[in-house]
């Protein structure tokens, strides 16, 4: 996750698995707890001004999607079902 200032939430890029033979790197969002609140609807997309900044952002998301295990889209879906239902 990386570091956040007081009040921020944390992020990183993730990859979710979304069915056999589908996985796609999101970015995922963390409450202060660090339980998964929520992620990007759809897999982020590498765009830049210019090369140096897509290789930057390319790394970047490499080192989040090693350092982290695969999520699966039923079981963030059903955590999040659980959360409305405490409220």
């Amino acid at each position: 996750m990386t570091k956040r200032d007081e009040g921020e939430m944390t992020w990183n890029h993730r990859i979710i698995e979304h069915g056999p033979e589908d996985f796609r790197l999101h970015e995922v969002f963390y409450s202060e707890d660090g339980a998964v609140e929520m992620w990007t609807e759809n897999a982020v997309d590498v765009a830049g001004e210019n090369r140096e900044e897509i290789l930057i952002l390319l790394r970047q998301m490499l080192r989040d999607a090693e350092r982290s295990c695969t999520l699966k889209i039923e079981d963030l879906e059903a955590g999040l079902k659980r959360k409305r239902r405490k409220r």
